[in-house]
């Protein structure tokens, strides 16, 4: 995972962690959250079950929705 994925997911898990971000999320809303605009690539790049081996971030929960992969939430719930 590059360091601009790293740096995002860590983000994600803040604002989840923070309450600024509400599980299922959209793209849209992680774009607002982090002020961030590729929230709509990234995210289903690093679903769970990808098949192109990039790290699994997020379980999709419905076209276009998603939530923290368990692991990811352990992280946010360890805090």
């Amino acid at each position: 995972m590059g360091r601009r994925e790293g740096e995002t997911i860590r983000e994600i898990r803040r604002a989840v962690r923070s309450g600024r971000l509400r599980q299922p999320f959209r793209a849209a809303a992680v774009n607002v959250a982090l002020g961030i605009t590729f929230a709509g690539n990234f995210m289903p790049k690093h679903r769970l079950g990808n098949t192109d081996g990039n790290t699994e971030l997020f379980r999709r929960v419905r076209s276009g929705e998603y939530c923290l992969a368990p692991d990811q939430q352990d992280l946010v719930d360890s805090r």
